[in-house]
């Protein structure tokens, strides 16, 4: 058809949506912390005196809570209408959750720490694919969701990865989460600059 709006290639994608790129960026740099914690949860828990049965307990915590989030989103995506901004908030979870994380004495407060994962990642996840349909143009969209899925895939790569070397300093666990704080405030700090997404008007 005539009137039919063609996807455009990649690089033309990317020039197009520069800021795009940007929010993409800084997404990958904020998960970073969130993905040492999830792969190296067995080190976390045996860190304050925990079991493998502790690190099951944490990780159905943390299971359990996301299904009931991501239930809940579109009701509260209907309310706010701005998928940045829910971005931005689950990024202040993910920030706390580590916080947390690095300061947890026992297992007990692992398990709050996972508990935050409904506001962190469960929200996270459905605030980017509503994300990519408000700044994205219909035609660029499933682009869009597909740059979003491979960067979060590859930030998972990098964070096993730097997190396993990290682990295996003299610093352990501590600097693993240290590190990983650090570098997941830079991520959100990027997001807050480069995001200018406005609350959408239905």
């Amino acid at each position: 058809m005539g009137g039919e709006v063609k996807p455009t290639g990649l690089l033309e994608f990317a020039k197009n949506n520069k800021r795009f790129i940007g929010v993409v960026g800084s997404i990958s740099i904020l998960f970073f912390s969130h993905v040492t914690i999830s792969t190296f949860m067995i080190q976390i828990i045996e860190n304050v005196g925990g079991s493998s049965a502790d690190m099951g307990m944490a990780n159905s915590i943390a299971a359990i809570v996301e299904l009931p989030a991501m239930a809940l989103f579109p009701l509260l995506y209907k309310r706010i209408h701005n998928a940045g901004l829910l971005m931005k908030l689950s990024g202040v979870a993910f920030i706390i959750k580590t916080v947390v994380t690095l300061l947890a004495p026992s297992v007990f407060w692992v398990n709050v720490s996972m508990s935050l994962q409904f506001f962190a990642y469960a929200m996270f996840i459905p605030a980017s694919v509503y994300y990519v349909n408000e700044v994205i143009s219909g035609a660029d969209q499933n682009k869009g969701q597909a740059l979003m899925g491979m960067v979060m895939g590859i930030s998972g790569l990098l964070g096993n990865i730097l997190g396993g070397l990290m682990l295996d300093s003299r610093g352990g666990v501590s600097f693993m989460l240290m590190v990983g704080l650090g570098v997941s405030v830079m991520g959100f700090v990027m997001l807050l600059l480069i995001d200018r997404s406005k609350k959408v008007i239905r």
